[in-house]
């Protein structure tokens, strides 16, 4: 009973002892906070506190009293400070230097677990944990808004580089901003309005290769005008005609009418998707039973290392399913021109040709974080979370930092 009692006692003890300790140095932090605000003000206003007259005779900067504004350190929790303010200019403490109430190193924590799933509720909780203390949403959108700086660099930075092949495809979202529409019943049931379209380029490093998001665009509809307004801008960043290899898409029409109208008619050479060439056959498919055999069959003609291996073998294939399946065979005998680009290229790059799936995996990494979200309330949002996720996988396969002060990967 004696032990229980001390060592309830001593817990006690140690409670107060932590409390008052606690408190002391919040004290002394906010003692410590007001000089250093006061001796910056000094050396603004470049006279003492309660100096009239200069020795010019006038001033043409005043104090103007206080407003308060909370600080948040992991010694002192939240605290509020008495602020100085001053007519006749622009005065800053450098505590608050950063436009936030926080350190730069908490900022860029908020920022990497916001990026890597986590709600602005789980934030909350993580911060209070830490700190000791709640933080507002307000507190916590002002800090990702800080990014917006970041965004306009990304989108306007130059292209050097000469990319083996461009990967471009879209991703439908819902933006709260945008009036709902569509004629589309599959984008409808999933109340969809929006789409981002991605432009990913694969480009190599010595023995290296690279694959990075180049930009992306977020607009309402995925059709002929919004992907020339991404293409657009790219050329104008530098990425002209003869620093892409070839384009590889989903065989879009819309696609193919932007490339030729941005870059001009046969200036760049671009490839369907074989990938998603095979599914439109396979859905059209009666038999479960030949599915299978059929499949590989396609897929054996579209993996031809040669043009003449291909039409030898198409031939084959065609008359083998004609009867069988005729409705896929329609299908399949439709050689669009995009399906044979590969072969004006060699042969070891052909694997990197026939699908669109670099993109596709990268569109699953952002769909997974944009699925936590949900609704984006603005197009601005959209873009600050969407750029945040894109340059936290663009730095994670090797590429530089859009900007020095965002890195994800040291």
């Amino acid at each position: 009973m004696f032990c229980v009692e001390q060592i309830n006692k001593d817990m006690l003890k140690k409670q107060t002892l932590d409390e008052y300790l606690k408190d002391t140095i919040r004290d002394f932090a906010i003692g410590l906070f007001r000089e250093i605000m006061l001796v910056e003000q000094e050396e603004y206003t470049n006279r003492k506190r309660y100096e009239h007259v200069g020795s010019e005779g006038k001033f043409t900067v005043y104090r103007n009293g206080y407003r308060y504004r909370n600080y948040l350190t992991s010694y002192t929790g939240l605290i509020k400070l008495k602020v100085p303010r001053c007519r006749g200019g622009f005065f800053e403490s450098i505590l608050f230097s950063k436009g936030v109430l926080t350190s730069k190193k908490m900022e860029d924590m908020i920022i990497h677990l916001w990026t890597d799933g986590n709600s602005y509720r789980d934030l909350r909780e993580f911060v209070g944990k830490i700190y000791g203390a709640k933080i507002g949403l307000s507190l916590l959108n002002r800090i990702v808004s800080t990014v917006e700086k970041y965004v306009n660099e990304y989108h306007k930075k130059r292209i050097e580089h000469y990319y083996d092949a461009i990967f471009i495809d879209g991703l439908h979202i819902t933006v709260k901003e945008y009036p709902k529409r569509s004629n589309d019943e599959e984008i409808l049931k999933k109340h969809k309005n929006a789409v981002i379209l991605g432009v990913l380029g694969q480009r190599r490093e010595g023995k290296t290769i690279i694959k990075e998001i180049i930009d992306y665009r977020i607009c309402r509809d995925e059709n002929k005008e919004e992907y020339g307004e991404l293409l657009k801008n790219l050329k104008k960043r530098g990425l002209i005609s003869e620093q892409i290899g070839v384009i590889v898409h989903d065989g879009e029409c819309s696609i193919t009418a932007a490339i030729d109208n941005i870059y001009g008619k046969d200036k760049v050479k671009d490839q369907d998707c074989l990938i998603h060439r095979k599914r439109n056959i396979l859905l059209r498919v009666k038999s479960k039973t030949n599915k299978e055999e059929l499949g590989k069959d396609v897929w054996e003609v579209y993996s031809s290392a040669t043009k003449a291996e291909f039409e030898t073998k198409h031939k084959l294939v065609l008359k083998k399913w004609q009867r069988k399946e005729p409705e896929a065979m329609e299908i399949f005998s439709n050689i669009r021109e995009n399906q044979l680009t590969k072969y004006n290229f060699e042969i070891e790059l052909h694997k990197d040709m026939h699908s669109n799936n670099p993109i596709e995996r990268t569109f699953r990494e952002l769909r997974r974080r944009i699925n936590a979200i949900g609704i984006f309330e603005t197009e601005k949002s959209a873009d600050r979370l969407i750029f945040l996720i894109v340059e936290n996988l663009n730095q994670r396969r090797g590429c530089k930092p859009t900007n020095g002060d965002l890195k994800f990967t040291h």
